[in-house]
């Protein structure tokens, strides 16, 4: 009897359980030893009989058992290495087998992306990333195994899995959180060379904005802080919007969303926390616009874009850049008039086993050989901190932009009307010709120049000297709004009697300089080496007055007042 009833309990305990085995959830059942009672099987029998619907084209080819999933979140996929050679890209198939909400597979396949056109084509996902914890278990490989991915990322995927073919198109997806290997360095790096590419490629970029409330504006979105949505939604040729509100799922095509965003009618009242997302959302228009802008253009209008890799505050944005080619050197036995073009461009390719301090310094090692070396400059004084000296700059010499921190204030690239270092005599550019980097080292580069004057007196505030203009508005390439230098300059007068804005930091003694080939004088501080004369760069200046700006008073400059500086 007492037998009896126990077999009896132990039966009801199995078919309790059998509900709970079907819903196959994302972590181990809580008893692994537990294996599938006759019933079970039986039940799997029943419903392979009754079910006839073949597998959808992007799923599995088969119904899995409690058993091969309980095994499949023990094991670990194992991704297969790349063929570089054949420029291979991974695309994931994803869907719920025949609709069931517990079942979802990812299966990833290996293509040349150069073979990926028309109907053998795909679909891009740009979602948020949220927490960059890879935590969720997701299934694959029919399930047979699984990968761990971001929370956000299980989301798009369930959403993506469970509409109808119409939703995407079905298409196999790149997402990058699944087609790339996170964990291998190396293939990072050759996949972000790749990844304006892909997006480019896309039939579609399907962008997940998140979930709002019926107030909220999409303003508010976390996918307007993240620094690689520039790269993917301007190398989009379509995009579509989607995002959850008052609990529906909503699509926009791209223009419609720019729209919508900057407008806060019936969605949200504006406010000054919804700045930053609009100004990444206008620059992010204006560039799309265009496709294509320079390097230091991007990194200036898109500074405040967040990732959770200081290194992708630089490679995020190289794929879109008109003036980056991803390759460390050009290749040899170029023609005469492809060697012109190659010249003209940074050379520099991403490179994930490097730390954040030697990406930064190889990137600005590179810029240094190109035509854009003044333009690095000139974010090297900007992006910085104030303390020059600071232990957490100490691995970064101060001609190298740190772009981790927030511009001092808005550096004056190629600003109109401004040729001050710009030498016009014949003779003059023939003898000075790529003279004004005539050294360069790992830690310090040398200049040639002419000192203007040193700083006698100064102010920060525009009140304490009464000559201070109290504005003066500057245009320059990279921003479509004038910079007005009485904002974010110190005002001080050199003891040449030069009148010039300057950074906020400026001491007593600092060196105004006029470097060959520089568009506007620089500040230069000496460090103090009592070994050699080395130099701290602070950043570019604009001198009032006539003679300075416009060149003249470098080219009237006698032979012997051009000297080195040694920027450590």
């Amino acid at each position: 009897m007492w037998n009896s009833w126990r077999e009896q309990r132990a039966l009801e305990d199995r078919q309790r359980r059998v509900p709970e085995l079907l819903r196959y959830p994302s972590s181990p059942p809580r008893d692994p030893t537990f294996v599938n009672p006759p019933e079970l099987e039986s039940m799997h029998a029943r419903k392979r009989a009754e079910s006839q619907t073949p597998a959808t084209a992007t799923g599995s080819t088969q119904y899995p058992l409690p058993e091969q999933v309980r095994k499949a979140l023990y094991k670990q996929y194992q991704y297969r290495g790349l063929n570089e050679s054949r420029d291979d890209i991974r695309l994931v198939k994803v869907n719920f087998t025949q609709g069931r909400s517990g079942d979802m597979n990812c299966n990833l396949e290996h293509h040349s992306i150069r073979e990926l056109v028309g109907s053998h084509s795909y679909d891009a996902i740009s979602y948020v990333w949220g927490s960059s914890s890879r935590t969720t278990k997701v299934l694959c490989d029919n399930y047979t195994s699984h990968l761990y991915v971001t929370a956000n990322l299980r989301n798009v995927l369930e959403k993506l899995a469970s509409e109808p073919s119409g939703y995407t198109g079905r298409l196999p997806y790149w997402i990058d959180g699944l087609c790339i290997n996170q964990e291998d360095e190396q293939e990072r790096g050759h996949q972000v060379r790749k990844m304006a590419n892909i997006y480019r490629r896309a039939a579609c970029v399907h962008i997940f904005l998140g979930t709002f409330g019926i107030e909220q504006n999409l303003l508010q979105t976390q996918w307007l802080t993240r620094r690689w949505v520039i790269q993917e939604a301007v190398a989009a040729q379509k995009a579509v919007v989607h995002f959850q509100m008052g609990g529906q799922w909503r699509q926009a095509a791209w223009a419609d969303f720019v729209g919508i965003a900057s407008n806060p009618t019936g969605l949200a009242e504006v406010n000054m926390t919804l700045f930053p997302a609009a100004g990444l959302l206008r620059g992010l228009s204006e560039t799309k616009k265009t496709r294509w802008s320079g390097i230091f253009p991007l990194l200036l209008k898109f500074h405040s874009a967040e990732c959770h890799d200081d290194r992708d505050r630089l490679f995020a944005l190289l794929g879109v850049s008109s003036d980056v080619e991803l390759r460390d050197e050009p290749g040899s036995g170029a023609p005469a008039y492809m060697a012109q073009f190659q010249a003209l461009k940074i050379w520099f390719q991403p490179d994930y086993t490097l730390d954040t301090a030697q990406v930064y310094q190889k990137f600005a090692l590179a810029a240094l050989r190109s035509p854009l070396a003044f333009d690095l400059l000139h974010c090297a004084g900007a992006f910085r901190l104030i303390k020059i000296r600071s232990p957490s700059r100490h691995a970064l010499s101060t001609w190298v932009p740190d772009w981790r921190c927030p511009p001092l204030f808005k550096p004056l690239i190629r600003p109109a009307g401004c040729h001050a270092g710009m030498l016009k005599s014949v003779d003059r550019q023939k003898a000075n010709k790529q003279a004004a980097f005539i050294a360069k080292s790992e830690r310090w580069i040398t200049v040639r120049g002419i000192l203007l004057g040193t700083v006698q007196r100064m102010s920060n505030h525009l009140s304490e000297i009464d000559t201070i203009p109290h504005s003066h508005h500057v245009k320059v390439e990279w921003s479509s709004d004038e910079i007005d230098l009485g904002i974010d300059r110190a005002y001080v007068v050199l003891d040449s009697g030069h009148e010039v804005f300057v950074p906020v930091d400026v001491r007593l003694g600092d060196k105004v300089v006029i470097l060959i080939g520089a568009r506007t004088p620089f500040m230069l501080r000496d460090t103090g080496d009592t070994s050699r004369v080395l130099h701290e760069l602070i950043g570019d200046c604009y001198v009032f007055g006539e003679g300075v700006m416009n060149g003249r008073h470098v080219n009237q400059a006698a032979a012997e007042a051009f000297v080195e500086f040694h920027i450590e």
